[in-house]
């Protein structure tokens, strides 16, 4: 997986910032570069003020899927997107809104995996030229680090926080969580395979309520379910192998709220008697 930073024009970015005071979270961008973009990765989305001339980050999509023009606007259920020959769609649950980030101050640290036409922006009275960052460029591990930090500020907590959903699904493909690595960067990792194979051993049924969708829902419902760590992943603070049998949990979505919820939340087996004593 890799991390691009790409360019929006200020236009974009205002409509973008005043969709986020709406509470509408930035599930999607279009280019005629995103062409190297693979599912799994990550674009940050920055900006150069018209008239100011700060250097903004504005954005972060964590990719679910590269496709056209028609398919963006039937995944996204309406037309008139902005009309490129690529668009990314957000990963579901990874979605936050557009946000005002200053890079300025940083602008001289960060550095790019193709040194053409080099690895670093060259600043001209201490302003970063334009011409520098309009194109798709993949960012240098250090980088990496640095945008989840300042991320993670502006957010005022986890640069990796689930969305609505409460899904803890990231697209990564070993079976570690947490911690600091190259590929994360620091990210609280949530691990696709280990969740299909809690699953898989528990059954798609809420460990607390016992409820399955499919029996609500049919075959729409089939097979969905959330799935909770008994661990917060951010508490552990380092790295560890999740076991997906021991560590993971299918839960539904209700229920899952409600492990999260509160300034001491319940464990499994508490929130399953308080569920039972109110049936």
């Amino acid at each position: 997986m890799a991390d691009y930073m790409a360019y929006w024009k200020t236009d974009q970015v205002k409509a973008a910032l005043e969709e986020a005071e709406q509470g509408v979270l930035l599930d999607h961008a279009a280019s005629q570069q995103f062409g190297k973009v693979r599912p799994g990765d990550t674009v940050w989305i920055v900006n150069i003020e018209r008239h100011t001339h700060k250097f903004l980050l504005v954005g972060r999509i964590e990719v679910r899927v590269v496709c056209g023009q028609r398919a963006a606007e039937r995944d996204r259920g309406r037309g008139a997107l902005f009309e490129a020959p690529f668009h990314i769609l957000a990963i579901p649950g990874s979605e936050e809104p557009a946000r005002k980030i200053p890079l300025d101050p940083v602008a001289r640290r960060l550095r790019f995996v193709s040194p053409e036409p080099s690895d670093r922006l060259t600043l001209v009275d201490g302003r970063v030229d334009q011409q520098q960052v309009r194109r798709l460029r993949e960012l240098a591990p250090d980088t990496v680090d640095l945008f989840e930090q300042l991320w993670r500020e502006a957010s005022g907590g986890d640069a990796r926080r689930a969305g609505e959903r409460g899904e803890e699904v990231l697209p990564n493909r070993e079976y570690i969580e947490g911690g600091a690595v190259r590929v994360l960067a620091n990210r609280y990792e949530r691990d696709r395979e280990a969740r299909a194979a809690c699953i898989a051993h528990h059954g798609a049924a809420c460990t607390v309520c016992e409820m399955e969708f499919a029996d609500v829902y049919g075959p729409l419902g089939e097979g969905f379910i959330h799935v909770h760590h008994l661990v917060l992943v951010s508490s552990r603070g380092t790295r560890y192998r999740v076991d997906p049998v021991r560590d993971l949990v299918p839960v539904c979505p209700n229920c899952h709220a409600m492990l999260h919820a509160g300034e001491a939340p319940p464990s499994v087996e508490e929130l399953r008697r308080i569920v039972r004593r109110r049936r």
